[in-house]
């Protein structure tokens, strides 16, 4: 009888930790956030509940034992994080209690009393274990490590060293001043404090202000410290890119994607490399899937339509680049790529005009004044 209370209240102990994290996630941001009952990411032999912003996704085989609380967005600030990590454990173990008050006042069936005990424990437990620090990782469905909420809560404390100054450097990193926000990151790893959390953002920053020099010497300390997450040999990979060094590029990509089959970007970037090395077959499948999982990457649209009319499906490309425009009219590469179908039908007067709007929106388009050289032999 025992056995099959707790088998039937696990699941309710990990829904109510995992919604403790998604609601301040999804209040913080505003973004939506993804939940997984049963698994730590996987989507194999599950099926999902969409209520609004959050995504629940339950897989009943371990909904018992397992769960992972995944936002679209970690802009928080330390506070908004710490109250994010610590809402999970908080949330199970007081929901138990405020039942177990109700039962015991109103002295309600005996039955009932024992399947809120049972739960109450298996709270208390849940919140010890995820509460308490723990150095021992624990690897999601997608390959990535996690550390338990105590570990991120200790990290975060350790943050709050420099309360003010961090608090700031993730404002002007979130309001996209970027070069601010790299010197602040860098001060902070200067000064010892090298979290994980930390090198990212200042890695990301640099990235944005095109200081690929930089980000690539923090991104080889970091890889020596941690270990690297799918998002992390995507940066890497993008680094390799602009540093003109493709091949490294394609190795990371291909990384992030053992870790990661459905990271859109990698996807997207690979395929765009891919391109660039004539490879369009194969460049087409990894494309083809980064649109599968967000419809709307006008990114992958425009490569699409680029591989699609060099493969001779010209009707599709020209399709996927109007698409993209209609997404980002301020995409360079859109522009480009609809240049480079004017120019192999040798009008170029219309390419010319295509390459130099790329070039107006992105100067650093890839092989822009290249393109414009070709289209300017009239």
């Amino acid at each position: 009888m025992i056995a099959v209370i707790i088998f039937a209240t696990r699941p309710l102990t990990v829904l109510f930790h995992e919604l403790g994290h998604a609601i301040p996630a999804i209040l913080f941001t505003g973004k939506k956030v993804t939940i997984y009952i049963g698994s730590h990411g996987e989507t194999d032999k599950s099926f999902k509940i969409k209520i609004g912003l959050l995504d629940v996704w339950i897989r009943p085989k371990y909904c018992w034992t397992r769960g992972l609380c995944e936002p679209s967005s970690t802009a928080m600030s330390s506070n908004q994080a710490i109250i994010f990590l610590i809402g999970g454990p908080i949330a199970s173990l007081l929901i138990a209690t405020i039942a177990s008050y109700f039962i015991f006042r109103y002295d309600m069936h005996g039955a009932l009393k024992l399947v809120i005990i049972v739960f109450l424990i298996s709270s208390i437990i849940d919140f010890v274990i995820n509460i308490v620090p723990s150095n021992a990782p624990i690897k999601v469905d997608a390959g990535e490590l996690r550390y338990n909420d105590g570990n991120g809560l200790l990290k975060l404390f350790h943050l709050k060293k420099f309360p003010a100054q961090y608090e700031k450097a993730v404002e002007t990193f979130n309001n996209k001043d970027y070069k601010t926000a790299a010197i602040s990151f860098e001060n902070f790893l200067k000064k010892g404090l090298e979290s994980e959390e930390i090198f990212r953002l200042a890695i990301t920053s640099f990235i944005m202000i095109e200081n690929y020099a930089k980000a690539l010497e923090l991104e080889t300390v970091f890889k020596n410290k941690f270990e690297p997450t799918a998002d992390d040999y995507c940066n890497s990979g993008f680094i390799k890119l602009q540093t003109k060094l493709i091949e490294d590029s394609i190795i990371y990509f291909k990384k992030a994607l053992v870790l990661n089959p459905e990271h859109t970007y990698s996807l997207n970037n690979l395929g765009y490399v891919l391109a660039i090395k004539e490879q369009y077959a194969e460049a087409l499948t990894y494309l083809d899937k980064a649109i599968e999982l967000d419809n709307e990457f006008a990114y992958a649209y425009t490569n699409r339509g680029l591989v699609n009319i060099k493969l001779g499906n010209v009707e599709d490309g020209l399709s996927d680049l109007q698409y993209s425009m209609q997404l980002d009219t301020t995409n360079s590469y859109t522009h480009r790529n609809l240049g480079v179908y004017h120019l192999d039908k040798n009008n170029k007067k219309e390419a010319l005009v295509l390459f130099q709007k790329a070039k107006e929106l992105d100067p650093k388009t890839y092989s822009i004044d290249d393109f414009i050289q070709q289209a300017s032999y009239l």
